[in-house]
């Protein structure tokens, strides 16, 4: 297709802009909404599962492409959201801890500046939860508060005002220019996790009716759970219904591309926040108005099985409007004139979230997943104050508590292996780890090496603990920490991946890189020892020095954390106190309060004082407060969205 490029200017920054032959003229250009709903993974009839009724989703799907393999990145909707707006891994950003603030390189831009620049009104309606500090406003005419008067009244008609009803008949994208062609994002926050912990008067479907998977125990709180999720689905319908009926009421539902997708997966037991396929799988739809067909992929009703994963959703929507994709982004088109081939592998991750610190990493091929769990000794099932308002992990921590379990529910529970394996084809719940069966073999060294390419080419920000990667990059974007050609990227991978694997014969590599002078490889040796205590005894005197005089806190943290696993518990909660005394960084006393939860009771005397001396943290929020509130038995204020 020929092309006349332009380089237009904003705020200093030149962004390249396109006029094509297919958008020559104003009027031809489409309109592009996302309809994104949370926390749901593909529990649709539109993929199957016919327990709620969904008659809106299911219409665009007649008309549309519905994606088989659509997968997040994440499983928590703001390390997603870094991606898709940015077109980039958020590891290799250093924004992929929950609820990040830190800096973006100079060098990159959200997708909509470019699609700004050439020509369209931008709107985000409501919700942003992009995980930096980035300013929105150059992204967005509108975006949050700005634009969201329509969203708050945007709820099925039995709960909808006499005001309601008369915003609803304003669209934001009416504050466009005549003739200006939008793209529109709406947040349908109807299935976030929240509405899991708001208990209706009566739903449409009975908790007798559901079907609960093999890996959680069939208890009548996840029943409920389960039938009250199936509810809150409904509802987000209707809310879809009221978007696509107003385009259709103001003459623009022909020539408006409507994706609908969900930000993460879940948010049932064993989904948000962890790797399986129901914490990844998502829906996505996309329906092309008739002028527009040439660019599905398919007829109508049709079904497309590539695999696309959330960091394909920039570049995709800058190939559809024929804009220049920057080559800083790291995803694939599945649309448009830049379409690239089909992707063999979606890479996924999961790390902080909220106040647990966790580190594991997937990859998905078209039948096998490959898991890489970096902290083994960390069970999933760590506690954490905001998803355990759900009646339903109250009542399998109950359940398993009690010895109600069986092996298979139980495992959630416990530490992990560091590899799984698991066959999708045959094994869709992922309960049978194939990482020690010698027939996979070749599969599983397939996947190994891949892996191993992606973490390579990422420079992974999550190798460093995150209050280390605060420190290191004072203030400025974490990208330029693991980047910078004289940083040993490839020596901390390969420490951080013999170290978690655990392996005997390794030790005397960790022994030699505790006294590397690269603080995050001493930290991960120190990890590589705690995973092999036994052999960590004889150099135990060395551990007890960096506890105590390591420059670097993350550091004397993880030496404390090896002295508990050796059986030396005092030791490790005399030093950990003493990081949690000298150290007020909330990810430094977030690492701190986290192994103490490891420790258990004996670092009781490390509770009491952070108890005693929380007044005088000069903070009110924070992920370590949070922590504070739960030693306190003190609600940590996490309000629903909704008061219904």
């Amino acid at each position: 297709m020929n092309q006349k490029m332009n380089l237009l200017i904003l705020g200093g920054i030149f962004l390249p802009t396109i006029l094509s032959k297919a958008y020559s003229q104003e009027q031809n250009r489409p309109n592009i909404l996302w309809i994104v709903s949370e926390d749901n993974t593909v529990l649709l009839n539109t993929y199957g599962d016919s327990h709620a009724k969904t008659p809106n989703i299911d219409a665009l799907a007649k008309e549309g492409t519905v994606y088989e393999h659509t997968y997040g990145v994440s499983s928590v909707s703001a390390a997603d959201r870094s991606t898709l707006i940015t077109g980039m891994y958020s590891p290799c950003l250093g924004i992929q801890h929950m609820r990040s603030t830190y800096p973006l390189p100079d060098f990159l831009h959200f997708y909509t500046e470019y699609i700004r620049e050439a020509g369209y009104y931008c709107v985000n309606n409501w919700k942003e939860d992009f995980n930096t500090n980035y300013p929105s406003h150059k992204a967005w005419d509108e975006t949050g508060k700005s634009a969201k008067s329509y969203y708050t009244n945007l709820c099925p008609e039995e709960e909808r005002t006499e005001e309601g009803r008369a915003l609803l008949k304003k669209s934001r994208w009416e504050n466009r220019k005549p003739g200006q062609p939008f793209f529109q994002i709406y947040n349908i926050m109807r299935t976030h996790e929240s509405r899991l912990f708001l208990h209706p008067d009566s739903m449409t479907i009975s908790p007798n009716d559901v079907e609960i998977p093999p890996y959680i125990p069939d208890l009548p709180e996840e029943r409920y759970d389960k039938a009250l999720y199936y509810y809150r689905l409904e509802q987000m319908d209707k809310m879809l219904g009221v978007i696509v009926d107003r385009l259709k009421e103001e003459g623009l539902y022909e020539n408006t591309i409507i994706f609908y997708y969900a930000d993460n997966g879940g948010v049932l037991a064993r989904s948000k926040r962890f790797y399986y396929e129901n914490s990844l799988h998502v829906p996505l739809v996309i329906r092309f108005p008739k002028k527009y067909q040439y660019l599905a992929p398919t007829k109508p009703g049709g079904r497309e099985e590539r695999l696309v994963s959330f960091v394909d959703f920039a570049p995709t929507m800058l190939s559809l409007l024929n804009i220049p994709i920057p080559a800083y982004m790291q995803g694939k088109p599945f649309l448009g004139e830049k379409m690239a081939a089909k992707r063999k592998y979606v890479y996924a991750f999961c790390d902080r979230i909220g106040e647990r610190i966790d580190m594991t990493r997937a990859l998905r091929g078209e039948r096998f997943k490959y898991i890489r769990n970096y902290m083994p000794q960390r069970p999933n099932g760590q506690h954490g104050c905001y998803m355990w308002e759900a009646l339903g992990y109250q009542a399998w921590e109950k359940a398993w508590k009690e010895g109600k379990c069986n092996e298979v529910q139980s495992r959630f529970w416990l530490p992990k292996p560091a590899e799984e394996f698991y066959d999708l084809q045959t094994d869709p719940y992922e309960i049978h780890n194939l990482a020690n069966n010698p027939f996979f073999q070749n599969e599983l060294d397939r996947f190994r090496k891949k892996y191993k390419e992606y973490e390579l080419k990422m420079k992974d920000l999550s190798f460093l603990p995150e209050g280390m990667m605060v420190r290191r990059s004072a203030g400025k974007a974490p990208y330029s920490i693991t980047h910078d050609p004289a940083f040993p990227y490839t020596e901390l991978y390969d420490t951080a991946d013999k170290a978690s694997l655990g392996k005997a014969e390794d030790f005397d590599l960790m022994k030699e890189r505790l006294t590397h002078q690269e603080a995050s490889i001493r930290y991960w040796a120190l990890m590589g020892c705690a995973l092999r205590p036994s052999q960590a005894k004889s150099i135990q005197a060395q551990i007890e020095a960096m506890a105590q005089t390591d420059v670097d806190p993350d550091v004397r943290i993880g030496a404390a954390e090896v002295l508990n696993a050796m059986g030396e518990t005092k030791l490790a909660v005399d030093y950990l106190l003493e990081v949690v005394k000298n150290y007020e960084a909330e990810f430094v006393r977030l690492h701190a309060f986290n192994v103490v939860d490891v420790i258990g009771e004996s670092a009781d005397p490390i509770r009491k004082y952070a108890i005693e001396n929380y007044a005088e943290t000069h903070r009110t929020k924070g992920n370590d407060v949070t922590i504070i509130k739960y030693w306190k038995g003190v609600d940590p204020g996490f309000a629903p969205f909704y008061k219904n």
